[in-house]
């Protein structure tokens, strides 16, 4: 259902007129093209709680006077940040025993999880060592935080051998674009662990891949009607083929109880050799598995 349909279906005409000014200035390169596409999606699936995919197109309406659309996004999620994150709808139960995998950046793994630590490693490539190695293990995030307030943790299922060989093809396979240089660590980790807080897996939203900006995330929404159900990542591989990737899906924050971080596996790959590939978001709009 394009975002005209859905606006006709729930506002009155002034909301219309005031969102398809704002979706209409989307259209202007592939890029932008993306993330009306992803709007589109949103507005045809059941992914998203409706309240609050509701509250963001009103709260666009009031606000967009052009002519950056994005620019408009950002400064909506800012304001009620909290209010907008993670607001898919739950996932259906998966196994407790299954493990989940989250890849993120190694200083951000040092910044956001492991410190302080009593002496930090001198260097990159130390630190890498010391986690693979087991210096540095799932214990050492006992009482630590997972994750930030108010942004999605993204995680996937897969676990196929070929992606892991180098962080090159990891960062490629879950469409990191934004990362050209230094390691990835990949931290796997039971469903079970979540229930400790509680934390509900949840199908991810346009809204999760705008947390960070709504123009720094490649992002693909789920095609078809239907959910909730888990989504895909974008695979960059190919020199910006663009590929569907691996399963994924959004979790809130929370603290790993005392005792439980031996739960997580660390490892680390890298450091990354090459840039990502640029992308050549045409293709992937025309690419029928995306």
């Amino acid at each position: 259902m394009p975002l005209g349909s859905y606006a006709l279906a729930h506002f009155p005409p002034n909301v219309q007129a005031s969102l398809n000014f704002w979706y209409g200035g989307l259209s202007g390169s592939d890029d932008l093209r993306l993330i009306q596409r992803n709007i589109d999606r949103e507005c045809d699936r059941n992914d998203i709680s409706p309240q609050v995919w509701l509250d963001f197109l009103l709260e666009v309406a009031a606000t967009h006077i052009g002519p950056d659309a994005c620019e408009t996004i950002d400064t909506v999620l800012g304001r009620r940040r909290s209010y907008f994150a993670l607001s898919g709808n739950p996932l259906a139960v998966v196994n407790d025993a299954q493990r989940l995998y989250r890849f993120m950046r190694l200083d951000h793994f040092l910044k956001y999880m492991l410190s302080p630590l009593p002496i930090p490693p001198a260097n990159w490539s130390t630190l890498a060592n010391h986690i693979n190695t087991g210096i540095i293990a799932g214990a050492s995030l006992d009482n630590k935080h997972f994750g930030r307030p108010d942004y999605p943790i993204w995680c996937t299922l897969s676990d196929h051998p070929p992606w892991r060989a180098t962080a090159d093809r990891a960062r490629d396979r879950f469409g990191l674009k934004h990362i050209d240089t230094g390691h990835l660590v990949e931290m796997t980790y039971p469903v079970s662990l979540l229930k400790t807080k509680p934390v509900a897996l949840k199908a991810p939203t346009v809204l999760d891949s705008w947390a960070g900006g709504a123009s720094n995330w490649i992002f693909a929404k789920r095609r078809g009607t239907g959910g909730p159900n888990w989504g895909y990542t974008v695979d960059m591989d190919g020199g910006g083929r663009c590929g569907r990737g691996s399963t994924e899906a959004v979790h809130a924050d929370f603290q790993i109880p005392s005792g439980y971080g031996p739960q997580v596996g660390l490892r680390v790959y890298g450091p990354v050799a090459k840039s990502a590939p640029a992308i050549d978001y045409g293709k992937l709009l025309m690419n029928p598995a995306v």
